[in-house]
């Protein structure tokens, strides 16, 4: 399959930058993630198929953690904008705005951390319970 995957990446690869240059290539690496995303999700389905109560979307990021996702990005599109620009990086050098960007970098990654831990910690205790094939108990993670 993989050989399929790879072929659909260079077919799109040789296409997409022929009608868009870099950003089609871009485009062309989406789509191969596209196709790898599509796979897993079906292979994850069919390993628990027996697994009673199980279901897809158990396993898929809760909307609280793509919210936080959404937010994390934008924040770190606002820090990109304004430590990085050319006004701020005349005025105050690289290294001291770089170093200001990173740390929002890893703020926000801080504050992602623990929301997602917080918010799929029990589909991934789940999920190492049924690994070492333990009995799962039927819980909602979306729920909560």
């Amino acid at each position: 399959m993989l050989v399929v995957f790879t072929a659909a990446h260079v077919a799109s690869s040789l296409l997409m930058v022929k009608l868009g240059g870099a950003a089609g290539l871009v485009l062309a690496d989406a789509f191969s993630m596209l196709l790898r995303i599509v796979y897993s999700l079906r292979f994850i389905r069919q390993y628990f198929q027996k697994v009673p109560g199980f279901s897809i979307w158990q396993v898929l990021p809760s909307p609280s953690t793509l919210g936080a996702c959404t937010l994390a990005s934008a924040c770190l599109a606002g820090s990109d904008h304004y430590f990085m620009s050319s006004q701020q990086l005349t005025q105050h050098g690289f290294w001291r705005q770089a170093g200001m960007h990173v740390g929002a970098g890893v703020g926000c990654l801080a504050v992602l951390l623990l929301r997602i831990s917080k918010a799929e910690g029990a589909t991934a205790q789940q999920l190492v319970r049924l690994r070492r094939g333990a009995v799962v108990e039927e819980t909602d993670k979306k729920g909560k």
